[in-house]
């Protein structure tokens, strides 16, 4: 049911475009930890209708209807707004009043927190009305040519954090926060003569946007103290007349800002950043009282991205001292809207449209240069991990993974190399292979910027009937941005987001951005052909990349496919045992680690596998279940591009059979293990319990490009011919 409500507005008056001197993106990203450590697990949420500011602005109203100079009187009463607010906010709570829960240590995060118990959050908010004349003056809305509108949003907002004992950590006013933002749901129609209508049913797009910018805003605060999460702000830089060469430099600065290889800045970037530092630390005596606050603003902002949090902080107190004037017309018009300005500080409070640009970029890049380096420091060994592509990390790390049990392979072969290739390669074409396997062909396609392209891998596998059969990739495509050149994802079939698992999906005033959470989550399904919905075979690999605060990671996921664990199947060949209707299932977590080459130097495969299989003298469904499998190898020497000359082998595996015929590992061990330590255990009736440890030797031959043509590492050897 629609409604119309008389809203008194108090005259905040904006002028037309003037000449913008901070100019930038919108939306910067970067990645945030918590300041004070991580103290608590969650923080419990709560959305409440600000009535103490609404009794107030009611109030003032009456005392002085016309405003600082409005000409809108008002109607209606706060009992009804109060129960319109309450109304709609009861559909996004719960029973105990609970708006939401934010949890600090994210999925792609290994931390404990000090306590278990939440922090609460409580959130105070006002919706209301622009009252500066372009609000007056509003025709109806328009969309863009793709559907767009642009939808203001006023809201006044403040919020409390406390602790469970009940202590009150945090207090703060933030003020009006008002703006526009794009939607496919059309504004409210603007005002007409102080006259607003509005719905019983649902909140209107206006308040739901900004219900939700402060919700927004409120959560990167509060993360800046307690939590990890990647963050965007409109980190921008402006013009300073007196330093002019420093103005040619400015869209390098905000295009390193904007398109980081990382997200921070890596060595080469902050080297830029520094050079712009130091041309306006130079040329800083020569600014005016006019433009200082400009020169303030941009070291503030760069002094943050070098990971300097003194001289950020410092920069960004001098940037409020020169704006003073502007910050103290703001506080006192905050004041006026809760009713608590006296009477003798109202008269010529005035705020134009220069005063409500300046304090907008002061406020945007607080929470950013006030914890962004703190957080960055005290964090490092994180910091310096999460900054490597980890979105290309997991994704990578899942193919190859799945492409090794497929091929049922028990090496972590890199089919997905982390590290570059020299030269400029246009195709490459290899084989890997061991003793009793057929080979595996790996065919590779490049583009002009050295990165692969396509990849395709094929090996010729026997069929349950006695035939023989490929098992064919299908085309692997890595797609890149454009514009940073920085991974994106694998075309076919990598599914993220909702499909991954990690992203929630949430009401509108709820909704929060949680790029990282999703980056760091890949699924894989049905990568070879012959697989997927027309087929009775499937093959499915889902993994979550984490990274504990030292900066180790790990990857833990699970799998499921069509054929039979690699050990296992070798175990059952060498019983004589050939088998079929083969299905295995795993779950793991494999901790890593990647030298500087890129190469991963370190491996440690720890997890549960169980394949089920029918024999070809037997149709009862018979299976082989390990509850401990670990592999691990690691570098014992390595050559100068970081491939190993010596690889130390562990392998431990625990766990239960139910296979008809008696089973015995000593054909196996004799098989599999023909160099190093032979290996020690025993398999009966009742399971097996086996482990080994010993040295693999390695040798790579390269070309004259420096990529790698022939490898031997243990049992496996592999070639490839590159085409440049």
């Amino acid at each position: 049911m629609k409604k119309q409500l008389f809203i008194g507005l108090l005259a905040l008056t904006t002028l037309g475009l003037w000449a913008q001197s901070i100019k930038g993106p919108d939306h910067i990203s970067y990645f945030q930890a918590p300041t004070e450590g991580v103290k608590f697990a969650s923080a419990d949420v709560y959305l409440l209708h600000d009535s103490e500011l609404q009794k107030a602005q009611l109030e003032e109203a009456k005392n002085n209807p016309m405003g600082f100079g409005g000409s809108i009187s008002i109607g209606g009463s706060a009992g009804e707004l109060l129960d319109r607010i309450t109304s709609l906010l009861s559909g996004e709570i719960d029973n105990d009043g609970l708006f939401d829960t934010w949890g600090f240590v994210p999925p792609y995060i290994i931390a404990e927190a000090e306590t278990n118990k939440n922090v609460i959050v409580e959130i105070f908010f006002l919706n209301g009305i622009d009252p500066g004349p372009s609000t007056a003056n509003m025709s109806a809305p328009q969309a863009d040519k793709n559907g767009f509108y642009n939808v203001p949003y006023y809201i006044n907002c403040r919020f409390t954090v406390s602790t469970p004992k009940g202590e009150i950590v945090l207090n703060k006013d933030l003020g009006v926060l008002k703006g526009t933002r794009k939607s496919k749901n059309p504004p409210p129609a603007p005002p007409q003569g102080g006259m607003v209508s509005y719905s019983d049913e649902e909140f209107d797009e206006s308040e739901k946007i900004g219900i939700n910018v402060a919700v927004n805003q409120v959560r990167k605060e509060v993360f800046a103290l307690y939590g990890f999460g990647q963050f965007d702000a409109p980190i921008k830089l402006g013009v300073i007349k007196e330093i002019k060469e420093s103005k040619k430099l400015i869209p390098v600065m905000l295009d390193i800002f904007e398109n980081k290889e990382g997200l921070l800045l890596n060595t080469e970037e902050k080297a830029e950043v520094q050079k712009f530092v130091d041309i306006i630390e130079n040329g800083i005596s020569k600014t005016s009282d006019k433009t200082r606050w400009v020169a303030y603003h941009n070291l503030s902002v760069c002094y943050a991205w070098l990971e300097d949090a003194e001289k950020a902080k410092e920069a960004y107190v001098k940037y409020g001292e020169e704006i003073s004037v502007t910050l103290d017309k703001f506080r006192r018009w905050n004041l006026a809207v809760q009713g608590k300005l006296p009477k003798d500080q109202r008269k010529g409070l005035f705020i134009g449209g220069k005063d409500t640009k300046k304090y907008n970029n002061y406020r945007n890049i607080e929470t950013f240069v006030n914890y962004y380096a703190t957080g960055a420091k005290k964090y490092e060994k994180l910091f310096f991990v999460i900054n490597r592509d980890l979105n290309k990390f997991v994704d990578f790390y899942a193919h190859n993974d799945l492409l090794c049990q497929l091929y049922e392979i028990d090496f972590p072969y890199q089919f997905f190399p982390l590290n570059d290739f020299e030269g400029s390669p246009k195709s490459m074409k290899g084989s890997l292979t061991k003793k009793d396997m057929e080979p595996i062909e790996i065919n590779m396609k490049f583009d002009s910027d050295r990165r692969i392209k396509e990849l395709e891998t094929s090996q010729i596998t026997k069929l349950e009937g006695g035939g023989k059969e490929k098992l064919i990739s299908r085309e692997l495509q890595p797609i890149f941005n454009d514009k940073s050149g920085r991974y994106i994802m694998i075309s076919d079939p990598d599914k993220r987001g909702v499909l991954a698992g990690n992203s929630v999906k949430k009401s509108d005033l709820k909704r929060i951005s949680e790029p990282l959470s999703d980056a760091t989550m890949c699924r894989v399904d049905n990568i070879t052909t012959k697989t997927g919905f027309f087929s009775d075979k499937e093959s499915n690999e889902k993994v979550q990349l984490k990274v504990d605060l030292e900066g180790n990671i790990f990857y833990v996921g699970s799998s499921s496919y069509f054929k039979a664990n690699a050990i296992f199947k070798d175990i059952l060949a060498s019983n004589g045992i050939e088998v079929k209707k083969t299905y295995t299932n795993t779950e793991f977590t494999t901790a890593a680690n990647i030298n500087k080459q890129g190469v991963m130097n370190k491996w440690s495969w720890d997890g549960n596998v169980s394949t089920s299989f029918a024999s070809v003298f037997s149709s009862r469904e018979q299976s082989i279940t390990a509850t401990k499998m670990l592999r691990e190898i690691e570098f014992v020497d390595a050559d100068e591009h970081g491939n190993p000359t010596q690889i130390k082998f562990n392998f431990v595996m625990k766990g239960s059979l139910d296979v008809e015929q008696k089973m015995s590992v000593s054909e196996w061990f004799a098989r599999s293990y023909e160099q190093g330590t032979t290996p020690n255990g025993e398999m009966t009736s009742e399971g097996f319990d086996i482990q080994y440890d010993g040295i693999w030797e390695c040798n790579f031959i390269y070309d004259e490009k420096g990529n790698w043509t022939e490898m031997k590492i243990g049992p496996y050897t592999a070639q490839r011919t590159f085409k440049y």
